[in-house]
């Protein structure tokens, strides 16, 4: 895109040869850009990536995450529309523009209480939310929400032969109703289970095993354990608004201090068990994911499986069966109830 040069004159170049409205800009990284529009008076994110039109290689990639983007069909998966690709002449140079057209989330329910959340991914969602997921201590109910869907299209991947590789807050739509969504699956990777070793891929270390420093492959049965430690310290970072890995850790690269930030990451969630700021189960299943082994890492079947989780599943499908949209409020206001310090008020579904 910085090839481009100003990205006013980016924008008119995408909007005559894709003959659509550019509402915003949602987000933009080495990746890319994401852009919300209109296309035809419909609502949607386009994905723009603009590559020179030499680098064969990139483009490659770039058709691989497409083709497989499209593909994957799924409740917790973001959907793809259409996949165009133009070759746009620009300042004496040539460059392959490719638009990948997305579902993209809606917040009615959620600027309710914050008119910011117009398009926000699980990482703004948890940001500056004090009176929301902490109200007191986690709301239990609502990150066990997320949790279960997160675990649902883990379950979709596993089945699917696919490891993301780029977990993380960022990469996690919320969508109306709470529904949240994986996208941008440009390191996804196929699992061929001929190999003997998964190659695993540095993307952002925040999230990422030690093991991807170390060794950089993994044994074909845990390669999508990689995945599911992601997941760990994004339920890390909902329990207690933090992240696993300390801010002045995650440039450093060392595997000795990133085993120990692990260490102290789980003897906080057990204190926090201890003081009852957190349900046991849940910590528990926190946990689990963040094992120093990765080869120790909670499996997907055992994920599925998980007793609390399901019970709280299935609480929250009686609660969708009364209240069709499941709105922030409606959170809110069950949590106050159930952890009020006046008095404990049953609430029958």
């Amino acid at each position: 895109m910085d090839k481009l040069g100003k990205k006013s004159e980016f924008i008119h170049i995408i909007q005559k040869s894709e003959n659509i409205k550019i509402v915003e800009l949602i987000g933009e990284g080495g990746y890319g850009s994401v852009y919300s529009a209109k296309n035809n008076g419909n609502i949607c994110a386009i994905k723009f990536q603009c590559i020179d039109i030499n680098d064969k290689q990139k483009q490659k990639m770039v058709t691989k995450e497409c083709l497989i983007s499209k593909s994957l069909m799924h409740k917790n998966i973001i959907k793809t529309y259409s996949i165009r690709h133009n070759n746009i002449p620009f300042k004496n140079e040539s460059f392959v523009l490719y638009s990948i057209y997305m579902e993209k989330g809606l917040y009615q329910n959620l600027n309710v209480f914050y008119n910011y959340f117009k398009n926000c991914n699980l990482m703004k969602l948890t940001l500056n939310q004090e009176n929301f997921l902490y109200l007191q201590k986690p709301n239990s109910l609502l990150i066990s929400y997320y949790a279960n869907q997160l675990i649902d299209g883990f379950k979709f991947l596993f089945e699917s032969n696919l490891v993301h590789r780029d977990i993380k807050l960022d990469n996690i739509i919320c969508c109306s109703n709470f529904i949240l969504k994986f996208c941008d699956f440009g390191l996804v990777k196929n699992v061929k289970k001929e190999e003997q070793y998964f190659h695993l891929i540095k993307s952002t270390w925040s999230y990422q095993h030690p093991d991807v420093y170390k060794n950089m492959q993994i044994k074909l049965k845990d390669a999508f354990k990689s995945d599911y430690f992601s997941f760990g310290v994004i339920m890390y970072y909902l329990l207690f608004n933090s992240y696993l890995f300390p801010k002045e850790h995650r440039n450093i690269m060392n595997y000795d201090l990133c085993i120990d930030d692990i260490k102290k990451g789980k003897e906080k969630i057990n204190n926090s068990i201890k003081q009852n700021f957190i349900d046991k189960e849940l910590g528990e299943f926190t946990s689990n994911l963040l094992n120093e082994k990765i080869g120790n890492i909670t499996d997907i079947k055992t994920m599925a499986d998980n007793e609390y989780l399901n019970n709280q599943r299935s609480r929250i499908n009686k609660i969708k069966n009364i209240n069709q949209t499941l709105e922030i409020k409606f959170f809110v206001e069950f949590y106050k109830k159930e952890n009020s310090n006046k008095r404990r008020i049953k609430y029958r579904l």
